[in-house]
């Protein structure tokens, strides 16, 4: 399990801690609604930066927003299984 100030920063920054948002659905460090909580928050990130002018971080960026949607997608197919 992850101490809350871990979750936390993954949560603020998730681009920083993960390689991609299906890498946060093979942590095994998290809890299914820890994975949850990550990857909505990098989903608002993404959301956030959507049309933002000037430059967007990789992997909060609208090309990243399909990855993360994805990523929400396959870990409710993981729950139901």
């Amino acid at each position: 399990m992850i101490d809350n100030h871990t979750l936390e920063a993954m949560t603020s920054a998730p681009a920083e801690h993960f390689d991609s948002p299906l890498a946060v659905t093979r942590d095994d460090r998290l809890s299914h609604a820890q994975k949850e909580a990550v990857l909505q928050a990098w989903s608002a990130a993404c959301r956030r930066n959507q049309g933002a002018g000037g430059t967007v971080p990789v992997g909060l960026d609208h090309a990243y927003l399909k990855e993360v949607e994805h990523a929400i997608d396959r870990l409710a197919e993981l729950r139901r299984s």
